[in-house]
């Protein structure tokens, strides 16, 4: 097969959707391919922000997240790939990925075109919708700072599950959880994920 004109975009597309279901390839690498997309999927946002949290110093993502195409400096625990993929549930069904990137590209990137309703029950979506990455970052960094705060030895531990994928992806299903009610209440600090993590420790 033979595709002519193709814009970086559509090749990154084709190449990682190809070789994430035929002959696999590293899913970060696939990951990293979403720089070359026009429109910011929600995995786009979530690649963003991982980046954004692994180069942060004094944050508690930084220098763990295994980035595709970065010198590696030895304290990486959790992959990029890992990092999206859990990520994912709190913002929408991310089966729905080719429909929500197509809604995108025919609204020429406007996100506040996507229906508000499609995926209500996700916590994230109505700041992904509105275009709130840098609220949906501080989220994070005021929730894995509070665990962090409360798991201080096993925090970025090579001997403690916390911050590989098995920890990652258990807090990610407490952060699920409590989301709403905070959402609710209008608190997403870290004192609000502190009292949380506090009473798990």
């Amino acid at each position: 097969t033979v595709f002519v004109d193709t814009t970086y975009e559509l090749q990154a597309h084709i190449f990682s959707t190809i070789n994430a279901k035929q002959t696999r390839i590293n899913a970060s690498l696939a990951d990293n391919l979403l720089e070359f997309a026009s429109v910011e999927t929600p995995e786009k946002v979530a690649h963003e922000i991982a980046k954004t949290m692994n180069a942060t110093k004094g944050g508690p993502w930084h220098a763990l997240i295994k980035m595709v195409g970065r010198v590696d400096e030895g304290n990486e625990l959790l992959s990029q790939h890992s990092f999206i993929f859990y990520l994912m549930p709190l913002v929408y069904n991310s089966t729905d990925h080719n429909k929500v990137r197509a809604a995108l590209q025919k609204s020429g990137g406007k996100r506040d075109a996507l229906s508000s309703d499609d995926y209500a029950s996700y916590p994230l979506w109505p700041l992904y919708r509105e275009g709130k990455d840098e609220v949906i970052r501080k989220v994070l960094e005021n929730y894995f700072g509070a665990v962090r705060a409360a798991f201080p030895d096993d925090w970025g531990s090579r001997k403690s599950i916390l911050t590989k994928t098995t920890g990652y992806s258990a807090l990610m299903k407490l952060l699920a959880f409590h989301l709403p009610r905070g959402i609710e209440q209008g608190d997403l600090s870290f004192e609000f994920f502190e009292k949380i993590t506090k009473a798990a420790a």
